[in-house]
């Protein structure tokens, strides 16, 4: 589950793979998983565990099968969360230092679609514009009308973005095509949201038949928001706050990035966590999750492990009869 990156950092744990990286922090997540499986392990067999514990080595996250699915989704079609009264997930947050997490109540993590729209209209020399209906002006249009959407159709209290990555037209200067390619992400925090933002992108579109040229929109349904459950989250904090100190849980901010891990939530109240691994005395500046030079501090992982099995123990405690 890496992620096609050239890797920069020179650390004795960098890929030995070319053009290939970690840079999400997923190799750090089974190392924690490891660590809790072996402490959980040892209250089991010292009569301390109130309860059964099912460990998810969950793959592809960042990536889909053939058939458009992730790791995630593939583990719940395949029933791994039958039975299971509560989830506990963890992820590294660069943005926090070493010894601190946080999560919140409610949408953590965006839904995020991708989407492709073809605006067609008719080309011909760019000497002769008149003799054309230029897809790079509807085109223009289409994005302005994309613009439009987030500023005066969703309610400002809603979160929702529409992000055009990708612009592809023409082959010569001095040729006008025939068609241009947008392509791009919708992200939103409800499902709500997401429904509305699919219908105005449609909308959007639209506006290139009334000025004599068509489209074809496809969109491609991701991951849906990260939405994580009061019970959970409230005894994920308790626990926590009982080992690292009540300074060093926080309220997390909701983030535009989505998470497989959302699937699971659907089928069980659950949480999910993040956990600093930045180490402020480093002299390089926080850098992202996704890019070449990506490090986390290695003190992190125990803090992980701690945070998962705590968690664990605590809902069984509370939870289990």
């Amino acid at each position: 589950d890496a992620l096609p990156i050239q890797e920069v950092n020179g650390s004795d744990f960098d890929s030995t793979n070319a053009g290939v990286m970690h840079a999400c922090g997923h190799d750090s997540h089974t190392a924690m998983l490891l660590g809790a499986a072996t402490i959980l392990k040892g209250f089991a067999e010292e009569g301390r565990l109130p309860g059964n514990v099912r460990l998810f080595f969950q793959p592809s996250e960042e990536n889909q099968d053939e058939e458009g699915k992730s790791g995630g989704r593939r583990m719940v079609e395949e029933g791994v969360t039958q039975g299971v009264d509560a989830l506990f997930g963890i992820h590294v947050g660069p943005g926090l230092p070493v010894g601190h997490l946080s999560s919140r109540s409610g949408p953590l993590l965006a839904a995020a679609d991708r989407f492709r729209v073809e605006v067609i209209g008719s080309g011909g020399h760019g000497a002769a514009p008149h003799q054309t209906n230029d897809p790079i002006l509807l085109a223009s249009y289409v994005i302005s009308a994309i613009h439009h959407v987030i500023g005066r159709r969703i309610n400002p209290l809603d979160a929702g973005v529409i992000t055009i990555g990708r612009i592809q037209g023409g082959t010569a200067d001095n040729v006008i095509p025939g068609s241009v390619t947008l392509s791009g992400t919708i992200r939103s925090m409800t499902q709500e949201v997401r429904d509305q933002l699919h219908d105005e992108l449609r909308r959007a579109c639209a506006i290139v038949e009334g000025l004599g040229g068509r489209f074809e929109l496809q969109i491609f349904p991701g991951y849906p928001p990260t939405v994580c459950a009061p019970e959970a989250v409230e005894t994920m904090m308790a626990a926590t706050k009982a080992i690292l100190g009540e300074d060093k849980v926080h309220v997390a901010d909701p983030l535009m990035a989505a998470e497989d891990f959302s699937y699971m939530l659907q089928q069980a109240p659950g949480c999910m966590i993040q956990l600093g691994v930045h180490n402020p005395t480093w002299e390089q500046p926080v850098y992202p999750v996704h890019r070449a030079d990506f490090r986390m501090d290695e003190d992190a992982l125990p803090v992980g492990v701690a945070a998962l099995v705590a968690s664990a123990v605590q809902w069984m405690q509370t939870h289990v009869a």
